[in-house]
C-alpha cells in the first residue's frame, strides 16, 4: 500500500509538491494564530497582574476575546463585586479587534474598552478621557506609532471589515487624547 501512495506521489510532482506548500502555509498560518492568541492572552494578564487584579471572569465557554460574547448583567455583577469588602477593585474591560485608516491601508489594532475611573492604565503623554468623552481614544505608544498618530491628531478606526472585500461597515472618527501603557 505504501509503496503505490509513494508511486502516485511521484507520478504527478507539481500536484504532489502544491499539496505540500499548501498543508505547511495552513500549518504555519495555524501555529502563528496560537502565537498571537497566547501573547494577547500574556499581555492581559500581565497588565492586570500590574494592576493587583487577581481574577478574571469571562462569558461560560469562551476564551478572552475569542469571541463577541459578553457577560449579562455585568452592571449589577459590578455592584456586588464592589460591595465585597474583601475585593479592593472591580472593573469591566472589553477587548476586540479594531482597524486604524492610514492614508493607504488599514492597521489591525487590538482594543481594549476599559472604564476610564478604573487604574488599569498609566497615561504617558497627553490627557485622560474622562466618563463623557464620547468621540476620544487613548493609545499605545506601539499603537500610535504604527498609526502615525499623537495626541491631538483624528484617529479613523473601522470595524465589522468584510475579509473579502476590505469594506468595513462601521467608521468612527475619534480624537487621540493620549498615550497610555
Amino acid at each position: 500500500m505504501t509503496l503505490v501512495s509513494l508511486r502516485n506521489l511521484g507520478r504527478r510532482p507539481l500536484r504532489t509538491s502544491l499539496a505540500i506548500a499548501g498543508i505547511a502555509i495552513a500549518s504555519a498560518m495555524l501555529l502563528d494564530m496560537v502565537m498571537l492568541s497566547g501573547g494577547i492572552e500574556r499581555s492581559f494578564e500581565r497588565m492586570l497582574l500590574g494592576r493587583g487584579y487577581q481574577i478574571r471572569l469571562s462569558p461560560k465557554g469562551t476564551l478572552p476575546f475569542d469571541t463577541e460574547a459578553t457577560l449579562a448583567g455585568v452592571g449589577q455583577l459590578l455592584r456586588t463585586l464592589r460591595a465585597d469588602p474583601d475585593i479592593a477593585a472591580a472593573a469591566p474591560v472589553l477587548g476586540g479587534s479594531i482597524y486604524a485608516r492610514t492614508r493607504d491601508s488599514l492597521v489591525t489594532l487590538f482594543g481594549y474598552g476599559i472604564d476610564p475611573a478604573s487604574p488599569l492604565y498609566d497615561l504617558e503623554a497627553g490627557r485622560d478621557l474622562v466618563l463623557d468623552d464620547t468621540l476620544g481614544i487613548l493609545l499605545s505608544r506601539a499603537a500610535a506609532q504604527a498609526i502615525d498618530a499623537t495626541p491631538g491628531d483624528t484617529v479613523r478606526l473601522v470595524g465589522r471589515l468584510d475579509p473579502q472585500l476590505g469594506a468595513a461597515s462601521v467608521e468612527q472618527r475619534l480624537a487621540m487624547r493620549g498615550l497610555v501603557r
